[in-house]
C-alpha cells in the first residue's frame, strides 16, 4: 500500500526537522533546580559547626590565662575555619552543611587549570578561601585596632579618622552588593553569596536523582524528650526526696537481713574496742566540731601549705597536742548532750547529725569515737557541789550528772 503524493511530500519536508529536534533533546542538559532553603541551610550549619569547635577551645584558652581568649580569639577562628576548609571544600569539594543537604560545589572547568584532589580549580578556590576566611579576618583585625586606637574620635582631617570613613564606606559598598545578590539568588536560587556569584561556583546535587523527602525523626526525638521531662515536673514534686531515701534504705536494709550473716569467731574472750576517727581526742573536746574544722575550705584560700599539712595529721592529734600544752580546749563541748554510745557531744552538732541520717534514710549515725550507731542522745545535766563538800572534792562532783531522754531518732524518722 503506497501512500498518497502529498502525504509522502509532506513526511519527506518534515523528517530533517524532527530529526534535529531529536538531537538537540538527546543532547540538552537540564539545568538541575537546588531547593534554597537547603543552600542556606548549608551556611548555617557550616557556622554552626565553627561555633561548636571555637568554644571549647575558647574556654581553655581563658582558663590558662583570662587575657589570651580577647587576643587570640580572631586567630582562633581563623585556624578553625582554615582547617575545615582544607579538609572539606579542598578536598571533598562540599563544605560539611553542603555533605548534610546532599550539595556539592560546581564550577565551569577550563582547560588548563590545575585542579584540587575536590576536582575543582586551585585557583578558584584559593581566591575563594581569601574572600571568605582571610578578607573576613583583616577586617575584624582591622576594626578592632581601630576602635581600640580611636580611630573614629580622631579629628575629621586625621589620616586615621578618613581611613575609618574608608573603612565604613566599603563596609556599606559590601552589605550593598551582599544584599542585591541575596535578592537575585531567591528569584533564580542560583550562587548563594557575593563570593560564589563573583567566582561562578553554584551548590548542585551531588547525586543525580535528588531525595526531597524531609526527616521529622529528629524532631520526633525532641518532642518525645520534651513532653518526657514536662511529665517529670508534673510528678516529681508529688514525692519527697526523703521518702525516695527512705523507702530505698528499708529495701536495701531488708535484702541485707535475708542474706545470711557470717558469724564472728574472735580467738580471744576479749572485747575488741572500736575505734574511730577520732578516738583519741580528750574527753573534753567534741569531734564533730573537730571533724567540721577538718574540712574548713577558708584556711586553704589564706594559706595551702598550712590546710595540706593540717590534713596530713587528724584534728584529734592537734587537740590532744594542745591539751597538753596546758591550753585551752581547741574544741570545747557547749550544750553538753551524750550519745547512746555513751561519748559526749555539743547538742546542735549531734542533733544535726542526727536529722541529716533521718534525711539521708539511714538507721542511725555513726559515732567519730568508737563507731557504734547512735539512735538517741541524752542531756547532760551537771550537780552542783554541797556547801558541806570540801574544795579538794568540787571537781569530782561536779562530774556527776543526771540524765533525760532528749532526742530520739525512732521519733525524729516519725516527725519527718
Amino acid at each position: 500500500m503506497t501512500l498518497p503524493s502529498f502525504w509522502q511530500q509532506a513526511w519527506d519536508e518534515a523528517e530533517p526537522r524532527l530529526r534535529e529536534w531529536g538531537e538537540l533533546w538527546r543532547n540538552a542538559t537540564v539545568d538541575p533546580r537546588v531547593l534554597r532553603v537547603g543552600q542556606l541551610d548549608a551556611e548555617l550549619l557550616d557556622e554552626d559547626l565553627v561555633q561548636v569547635l571555637n568554644e571549647p577551645l575558647s574556654k581553655a584558652l581563658s582558663m590558662l590565662n583570662s587575657s589570651l581568649k580577647s587576643k587570640l580569639g580572631p586567630e582562633l577562628i581563623l585556624m578553625i575555619r582554615l582547617t575545615l576548609y582544607k579538609f572539606s571544600l579542598w578536598d571533598v569539594g562540599a563544605t560539611y552543611g553542603a555533605k548534610l543537604q546532599d550539595l556539592r560545589y560546581s564550577v565551569p572547568n577550563k582547560k588548563g587549570w590545575k585542579l584540587a584532589p575536590s576536582g575543582l580549580p586551585k585557583w578558584t578556590l584559593g581566591a575563594h578561601a581569601f574572600m571568605t576566611v582571610i578578607i573576613p579576618y583583616l577586617h575584624s583585625r582591622l576594626r578592632n585596632h581601630a576602635l581600640a586606637h580611636s580611630w573614629p574620635d580622631a579629628p575629621s582631617h586625621d589620616r586615621k579618622r578618613k581611613a575609618w570613613n574608608l573603612m565604613n564606606t566599603l563596609e556599606s559598598l559590601h552589605g550593598t552588593a551582599a544584599l542585591f545578590s541575596f535578592v537575585v539568588f531567591l528569584w533564580n536560587g542560583r550562587y548563594r553569596t557575593l563570593a560564589d556569584r563573583l567566582l561562578s561556583m553554584r551548590l548542585l546535587p551531588s547525586k543525580r536523582l535528588a531525595s526531597r523527602q524531609v526527616s521529622y525523626e529528629f524532631m520526633n526525638r525532641q518532642m518525645v524528650w520534651h513532653a518526657f521531662t514536662e511529665f517529670l515536673l508534673l510528678v516529681l514534686p508529688f514525692f519527697g526526696s526523703r521518702t525516695f531515701r527512705r523507702t530505698y534504705k528499708q529495701l536495701t536494709t531488708g535484702l541485707r537481713n535475708l542474706l545470711p550473716t557470717p558469724e564472728k569467731s574472735s580467738r580471744s574472750g576479749k572485747e575488741v574496742v572500736r575505734k574511730g576517727k577520732y578516738f583519741s581526742l580528750p574527753s573534753d573536746q567534741c569531734a564533730i566540731c573537730a571533724d567540721n574544722a577538718s574540712f574548713n575550705l577558708s584556711s586553704f584560700a589564706n594559706d595551702p601549705g598550712h590546710f595540706a599539712s593540717g590534713l596530713e595529721r587528724s584534728s584529734g592529734q592537734q587537740a590532744e597536742v594542745a591539751s597538753e600544752e596546758g591550753g585551752p580546749p581547741n574544741f570545747p563541748i557547749t550544750s553538753t548532750y551524750r550519745a547512746s554510745c555513751g561519748h559526749e557531744y555539743c547538742y546542735y552538732c549531734l542533733a544535726g547529725r542526727l536529722l541529716r541520717a533521718v534525711d539521708d534514710g539511714d538507721d542511725g549515725w555513726e559515732c567519730l569515737r568508737c563507731t557504734a550507731l547512735i539512735r538517741s542522745c541524752e542531756r547532760v545535766t551537771a550537780v552542783a557541789p554541797s556547801e558541806d563538800i570540801e574544795s579538794d572534792d568540787i571537781g569530782s562532783e561536779v562530774g556527776t550528772s543526771s540524765f533525760a531522754t532528749d532526742i530520739s531518732f525512732d521519733s525524729l524518722s516519725s516527725e519527718s
